[in-house]
């Protein structure tokens, strides 16, 4: 009988999580539609310098990275990034090539002619890593020319859903377990736009 009952405990309880996850992934998709989505087709090209800062270790170590952006209104768009950086052992003299791959959504919050925030989140394959990387990132784009971009952002690697940006070195306040972040990584470099407004 307690088999039971525990059995009809746990499908309840993971009826009520798939309702939960439904309903947050309704209200995200309606506040997009919701949105004033005006088109602005605007492509970014881009690179620069990236400083990666691995969990343990390795130390710090500095490489180059490439961006490309397809932003398809003033608020979303979406970005595959290319990171490619050299760390040094911390107990050793042995040299490590890290590199990774990054496709992820991101959210602007577009001024016309100012700086302006925004954020990511996407999903990424690391070099030395087993299992693809879940990637948070916030930063800021300041036009400088027409058409000519500086991107600084700080993104955050966990191999699971955990809280970006303060779990950073020792996963104090991350999701206990496996999770906890990875690498930090400070991407500083020169955007050009091909197309539709700054």
């Amino acid at each position: 009988m307690a088999s039971i009952l525990n059995n009809i405990q746990k499908q309840v309880f993971f009826s009520l999580q798939r309702v939960q996850y439904s309903l947050c992934v309704l209200l995200f998709f309606s506040s997009v539609l919701a949105s004033s989505f005006r088109a602005v087709n605007q492509f970014e090209v881009g690179g620069g310098t990236t400083l990666l800062m691995p969990r343990n270790t390795f130390n710090n170590g500095w490489g180059y990275g490439m961006d490309v952006g397809w932003n398809f209104s003033r608020k979303y768009g979406v970005h595959l990034t290319f990171g490619n950086a050299q760390v040094s052992g911390k107990e050793t003299d042995s040299l490590r090539l890290i590199q990774s791959f990054v496709l992820g959504a991101e959210l602007s919050f577009r001024r016309k002619d100012q700086a302006y925030g925004f954020t990511s989140i996407g999903i990424g394959s690391v070099s030395g890593e087993d299992n693809t990387l879940f990637v948070f990132g916030a930063g800021i784009k300041i036009p400088i020319r027409q058409h000519w971009l500086i991107r600084i952002e700080l993104r955050d690697y966990h191999p699971e859903i955990g809280i970006p940006f303060v779990s950073f070195p020792k996963s104090q306040a991350a999701i206990q377990g496996t999770g906890g972040s990875r690498y930090l990584e400070l991407r500083l470099g020169i955007s050009r736009t091909l197309s539709g407004d700054r």
